[in-house]
């Protein structure tokens, strides 16, 4: 998406780490000048600058060891002392926890590249994160990671950029994302 955009923009993109614990801060900070990619519209997030058109719909939902998919059928059924929720820090994710699993034993893991595998182990139970990530942790791991069995999500989020306050970027961005949507480019 970046590099697309940057592309038709006449730029050369630059890439900035940050985490979902840092980003706001990286964010105010000018540390880079969009967030692209996952971004949640979240009201915290719009507080600092604006959010482009919405270009995916998701929602949280719990992955599992396959296992335990008819277990953690719900909030219930998760939010509970004996079991193992696993977040990363300072997201969305670390706040849904919080907020909705406060009764679960909460452990903050930083390596996100790596927190699937806690729950492969069998050193977590549970992770509420966005739908397509479910989605995207099972494929490689069939049998062993799976969506739980919850019906729907418990949540339905928008995904877009976060730009700084200039209406005539944001005005680029919104139609570069416009286009992008109708010609399939990006769910391609």
């Amino acid at each position: 998406m970046a590099r697309d955009f940057a592309r038709t923009i006449g730029v050369r993109p630059a890439f900035v780490m940050t985490t979902w614990a840092s980003l706001s801060d990286d964010f105010s900070a000018s540390r880079f000048d969009i967030a692209v990619g996952g971004v949640s519209v979240d009201p915290a997030r719009a507080r600092l600058g604006v959010f482009s058109q919405s270009y995916a719909r998701d929602g949280k939902r719990p992955v599992v060891r396959c296992a335990d998919a008819r277990r953690f059928t719900g909030i219930d059924a998760m939010d509970r002392p004996d079991v193992r929720v696993i977040v990363n820090p300072g997201g969305t994710h670390e706040r849904f926890a919080r907020e909705r699993l406060a009764r679960a034993a909460i452990t903050v893991f930083p390596d996100n590249t790596r927190i699937f595998d806690q729950i492969i182990a069998g050193k977590a139970d549970v992770m509420v994160t966005d739908g397509v990530e479910v989605d995207l942790q099972s494929r490689p791991h069939p049998g062993v990671l799976c969506p739980a069995e919850v019906g729907s999500p418990f949540t339905h989020f928008d995904k877009a950029w976060l730009l700084p306050r200039d209406a005539r970027f944001a005005a680029v961005a919104n139609r570069f994302i416009a286009a992008e949507i109708r010609n399939g480019g990006w769910a391609a």
